[in-house]
This record gives C-alpha cells, structure tokens and sequence, in this order.
C-alpha cells in the first residue's frame, strides 16, 4: 500500500501535467513522463520525451487548438493504488474550452485516464498514460 506522502505526490504529478498541457508548456509535460514514457491516445500513441514534446508543439499548432483558447484539463474521481516504487492510477477526464470566435464556453472532450506509474529518482511519472474519450 502507498503512503499518504506518495499519493500525495501522485495527485501533484496529476495537477503538474495538466498545467503543463494546458499552458502549451511541452517540455514540462514531457517531464512528468519517464524517459521511454508513452502517451496512448485515440489520436496517437506518441513513446519517448522528444516525441512526447514534439507531439504538444503540433498539437498547439494544429487549426482546432488554435480556435479554442485557453484550454484547461479536469480531473475528478482519481484512484491510486500501489506499492513501493510501482502504482496504478485512474481518474476521470473533462476537456473545456473558450471558442475564439464566439467567446463560449465548450466541452471539447470528456474520457478517462489509465495509468502506470514509477517513482523514480525525480520523483513519480508516467510510465504509460492511456486516455480513452467518451
């Protein structure tokens, strides 16, 4: 079973990732993967840190995010088990939005996380996250 200090930092490697992601920020989203890290997503599965970043710089340049501004990433539900240096994680996705053109707010995707989970020397990442979209 995890400590209270793991989950802990399980739950801030979580927050980390989505600020990261909404703030286009594609290197510390990157970070919070291990290094052969893989993100499985219904669009790609994108394996190591310089894929991961080069998968956000494309993203953010991509028509669709440019017409929704700011993006923001939330999670409810989440569950971590664990032991040791290995965990599970889960939660539950929403993906919202405000449309450019019509200052609306927009619910781009909702879905769920699964993921595995390593502490490593830096602390917990990543080692697989699999997004699945409603």
């Amino acid at each position: 079973m995890l400590g209270t200090q793991d989950q802990f930092d399980i739950l801030a490697l979580y927050e980390q990732y989505n600020h990261a992601i909404d703030a286009a920020d594609a290197s510390a989203w990157a970070a919070t993967y291990t290094e052969d890290g893989v993100f499985d997503s219904p669009r790609a599965t994108v394996s190591g840190r310089a894929a991961l970043e080069q998968y956000v710089r494309a993203r953010e340049a991509s028509p669709a995010a440019q017409a929704v501004r700011p993006e923001r990433h939330w999670n409810a539900d989440i569950r971590i088990v664990g032991e040791g240096t290995q965990a599970s994680g889960s939660c539950l996705l929403l993906l919202s939005g405000i449309q450019v053109e019509t200052g609306k707010t927009v619910v781009i995707t909702s879905g769920s996380y699964t993921d595995a989970l390593v502490k490593t020397a830096s602390g917990w990442r990543f080692v697989r996250r699999t997004v699945r979209t409603a």
